[in-house]
């Protein structure tokens, strides 16, 4: 697992993996709450490159290591992106 923070070279190395690895899945946290995208999501288009990590991120080509990591973070491990639908 991977994690991409808030900060800019955090947000250009994310920018990065979505490219590189659009068939990855990620899960964003936005305060309390946790989704799962895929990488390639639609979700992850911003209009500043520097943006794109103003909420963590945790990515991984294994869905079950962030399903665990989720789950050990909260009582429901997270959200499914109604978008993408990984």
């Amino acid at each position: 697992m991977k994690i991409f923070d808030g900060s800019r070279e955090s947000s250009e190395e994310f920018a990065g993996w979505m490219i590189n690895h659009p068939d990855s899945f990620v899960v964003n946290t936005r305060g309390r709450e946790l989704m799962l995208h895929l990488a390639s999501c639609g979700h992850f288009k911003f209009a500043r490159p520097d943006e794109i990590t103003f909420a963590p991120k945790r990515v991984s080509f294994d869905r079950q290591e962030l399903h665990n990591w989720a789950k050990r973070q909260r009582e429901v491990a997270y959200r499914i992106c109604s978008r993408c639908k990984p």
